[in-house]
């Protein structure tokens, strides 16, 4: 395969992942129950913020090796919109919510018995949040294509003639880390309906999930020596991924503490409650 032709399967996989987040964020915008047109909008917001945050984690690395004098670049990485994307979305719930007062619109009560949409940070974070992943499983696909972030040197896996190593084969940790995001991002939607689940879990448990998940397939991700033990022993990226385990784990103790158990779906429970008492009611007429 071509080298334009990894290229051109690369971009493809951005453009898959893209139409998932969309697709998923249009077909759960009622559980939050927020505008399908709101939740297109905020699903094209938060791929640019997390290809900014990817872009952004690119260059923070190349300007880390370039000041501890290793020759190292890296263009973009998954870690950065990992990091980048939930304070981004803050940013803009919170620009909403300013231009929402400013024009004078505020939640109203119930008229004709549709419940008002709300603007919650909380709300849209859960709402973008596995479609986010899902965008990040696609993309390490595409790089399964591209042969980029590499696996280290092995007997079975992809053909890497093209990087001029040794054998023939490289492990194919991509392919291991997009089935894991893939995980990740429909163990976001479930874990939405568990009891213990707090209103804007899903970022910080996916994160944490993800910065675990990475520490571990960073052992077999190939480095050049200078590379390997950056830090403490660990990979520059390792050191990343106890950053998010931290940060994380601090803010999932803060929701358990702080806020009360709110699982999904609340709305579609009180509609199948509503739909039961009526047929009760229906019955219980037709007997009288």
């Amino acid at each position: 395969m071509s080298v334009a032709t990894r290229g051109l399967f690369y971009e493809l996989f951005y453009a898959v992942g893209v139409l998932c987040l969309i697709i998923l964020s249009f077909c759960r915008a009622k559980d939050y129950n927020t505008r399908r047109i709101r939740a297109v909008i905020y699903a094209l917001y938060t791929f640019l913020a997390g290809y900014f945050g990817a872009r952004l984690i690119g260059v923070v690395f190349t300007l880390i090796c370039y000041f501890t004098g290793i020759s190292a670049s890296v263009s973009v990485d998954v870690i950065g919109a990992v990091i980048f994307t939930a304070p981004l979305l803050l940013a803009a719930v919170y620009l909403e919510k300013a231009v929402m007062r400013r024009r004078a619109v505020k939640t109203t009560p119930k008229r004709n018995g549709v419940q008002p949409e709300e603007i919650s940070f909380r709300n849209t974070m859960d709402l973008m949040i596995p479609g986010a992943f899902l965008v990040f499983a696609c993309i390490k696909i595409g790089c399964c294509f591209r042969g980029c972030c590499f696996g280290v040197e092995c007997d079975w896996g992809f053909e890497a003639q093209y990087l001029g190593l040794p054998r023939p084969t490289l492990f194919p940790v991509q392919a291991f880390e997009s089935i894991c995001i893939f995980i990740i991002a429909i163990a976001s939607i479930f874990v939405q309906r568990a009891p213990f689940y707090r209103r804007g879990m899903s970022g910080p448990l996916a994160a944490f999930s993800y910065g675990a998940v990475r520490f571990f397939w960073e052992f077999f991700r190939w480095y050049p020596p200078e590379l390997q033990r950056f830090f403490l022993g660990m990979t520059l990226w390792q050191a990343f991924c106890v950053l998010i385990l931290i940060v994380a784990g601090i803010w999932i103790a803060i929701l358990v503490k702080n806020q009360p158990c709110e699982p999904l779906p609340k709305q579609k429970a009180t509609v199948s409650n509503t739909s039961a008492a009526k047929k009760k009611t229906a019955k219980n007429v037709k007997i009288t």
